[in-house]
């Protein structure tokens, strides 16, 4: 392939640009055909260059697309640029393959972006020659700024290329100050909106998922998500935001994917009062932590009030010392994850938590007062997961060091694998697997469980649910390596 920088391209030419979200064959949400969320970051990326240049997303996974399928439509638009999504080191090798694909059928330069890319952009170019260059740190504008620049790419920040066989790495992209400024995501160039939705978790439907804030200010090992700083999005964009999502595209719900939506209480009360004010006729959900919401007892009742029906709690471990030794400052204490919890009860809001067994400094012990922990508490739903060690992560170095680690197995690189990839000194992998299903039985199939999940339904929508719920997490006990 001709060097990227002797390719002449006239500033200002409008070109083709082809964005690309990879076939998931592997079970990254447990169940691919019951999951699935829009592209965000490919939307947003999209939507500072959608004026000045042909732009079209390609989301091979919602669509069902084989390779070729993917390879044909690639011939047929002919595009000047490629970006491809690898949000997950579970994607590298699904990837790599298609990016080995393109390259084999025709010349094109191939970006491909996300936060395992961000993570180790030197690593994927490593790894597969066929990609040309990849994109670190928030890159809303860096595919624009490629664009007028391929022909002088030193002077794009937050990128990493091949020139020479030699990797360049430029300079980081400052971070963007006013999120404000940002244009909504292009979910307009996405297939019908309503083929996405998430399995389980949603109360209506059409649903899709938003992000409001970047960043988090804990520093838990084991988060494979790199981001300096935490900035946010007014009320009033989020509002807007909501508002063009429930009135233009008839969306009913929305999963709030931040890291720490309630980090902020003042920022959610004004939207939540946004919401309440206008009456805008919306259902969503988020992820927070108990710390954020352990002093506003009111903002959870205002959160329902607002909308809100279900929120998403990482709590880790119920040992203080597997807390401490994993960075892990979200949880002040078990007797406050309790109150806090029992605050979303009072309220009639769902909650699931999510524990980790394996962590560094855990054992048989502390892994049986994490689950028996999780049994007392009243909640709807539970995660049993694994730690994954992510490269370019500093868990990665700890686990390549100690415990038992697979640390070129990609494919089970994913907190939804029931295949673990790392275990503590002490612990097998093997025991690990036994003990994951073991605890999903013991959680779910509870009598009291199983009729407080009956108790709670209210619509045939919630009975659909349930039936998903059910059907997942019988596999994933009875079935042998689901």
């Amino acid at each position: 392939m001709q060097s990227l920088i002797n390719k002449k391209i006239t500033k200002g030419i409008i070109m083709k640009i082809l964005f690309i979200i990879p076939p998931i064959t592997f079970n990254l949400r447990w169940n691919s055909d019951n999951t699935s969320y829009p592209p965000l970051g490919i939307c947003a990326v999209a939507a500072t260059i959608k004026e000045d240049h042909e732009v079209k997303i390609l989301d091979a996974n919602i669509l069902k697309l084989s390779k070729r399928n993917i390879l044909e439509t690639i011939k047929t638009f002919n595009p000047k640029i490629i970006g491809i999504s690898c949000n997950a080191t579970i994607m590298r090798k699904t990837v790599y393959e298609l990016c080995n694909s393109i390259k084999k059928q025709q010349d094109t330069t191939i970006i491909v972006g996300g936060n395992d890319a961000s993570n180790n952009p030197e690593s994927l170019l490593n790894e597969c020659k066929s990609i040309d260059i990849v994109t670190y740190g928030e890159a809303d504008f860096t595919v624009q700024d490629l664009l007028k620049n391929l022909s002088c790419l030193e002077s794009v920040n937050g990128i990493v290329y091949r020139k020479e066989n030699k990797i360049i790495k430029n300079s980081p992209r400052e971070k963007i100050k006013n999120l404000d400024s940002l244009p909504f995501p292009a979910i307009e160039l996405l297939p019908d909106i309503k083929k996405y939705h998430i399995s389980f978790k949603y109360k209506r439907l059409p649903s899709i998922n938003i992000i409001t804030s970047r960043g988090c200010p804990h520093t838990c090992l084991f988060c494979a998500v790199k981001q300096s700083g935490y900035h946010y999005h007014s009320p009033k964009y989020v509002y807007e935001y909501m508002k063009y999502l429930r009135e233009e595209l008839g969306i009913k719900e929305v999963t709030i994917f931040d890291d720490n939506f309630a980090l902020i209480n003042s920022r959610v009360e004004q939207i939540c009062d946004l919401i309440i004010e206008n009456k805008l006729d919306i259902t969503w959900s988020c992820l927070a932590t108990i710390m954020s919401l352990q002093n506003n007892e009111n903002l959870i009742k205002k959160m329902k009030q607002a909308g809100c029906w279900y929120i998403f709690f990482g709590l880790e471990s119920a040992n203080k010392q597997v807390l401490e030794k994993n960075n892990i400052t979200k949880i002040p204490d078990l007797l406050t994850v309790k109150k806090v919890i029992g605050w979303c009860k009072k309220y009639k809001i769902q909650v699931k938590g999510s524990f980790i067994i394996g962590l560094p400094g855990d054992t048989e012990s502390t892994i049986e007062e994490t689950i028996s922990f999780a049994k007392s508490l009243p909640l709807t739903a539970v995660n049993f997961s694994f730690p994954v060690p992510h490269p370019g992560s500093s868990f990665y170095d700890i686990a390549i060091q100690s415990g038992t680690f697979n640390h070129d197995d990609y494919e089970n690189m994913s907190s939804h694998s029931s295949i673990p990839v790392y275990a503590p000194q002490g612990i097998s992998l093997e025991w690990l697997k036994k003990r994951q299903k073991q605890a999903y039985k013991e959680y779910y199939f509870r009598p009291a469980f199983i009729l407080r999940q009956v108790l709670s339904i209210k619509s045939f929508e919630d009975i659909k649910r349930y039936t998903k719920i059910g059907t997942l997490y019988a596999k994933k006990v009875f079935i042998h390596d689901f």
